[in-house]
């Protein structure tokens, strides 16, 4: 079962991953990136973070996740390149 997030809706969603901290990401078509950890039980989202160009994404618009070997995740944006999580922070 997974628990909706508030305000994404499932036509917007270009890709899912999850991390080794158990977090999922999900690329958006026009909402940036999300990320957030379920309760053990489903029955909510915890910790949802919500990044844009506001947190340092050239575009809102993300099409692919990857995450490497150290769990750096990196993002495919639609007419800007790519961009990498490191340090709490996109470059």
């Amino acid at each position: 079962m997974v628990v909706p997030v508030h305000g994404l809706s499932a036509s917007l969603i270009e890709d899912i991953s999850g991390d080794a901290q158990g977090r999922i990401w999900v690329a958006t078509d026009g909402m940036g990136l999300y990320r957030f950890r379920q309760a053990e039980d489903y029955s909510r989202v915890l910790d949802l973070k919500n990044f844009t160009v506001d947190e340092g994404l050239n575009y809102n618009k993300a099409k692919e996740l990857t995450l490497d070997r150290e769990d750096n995740v990196w993002v495919a944006l639609y007419g800007g390149g790519i961009a990498r999580y490191l340090g709490g922070q996109f470059e």
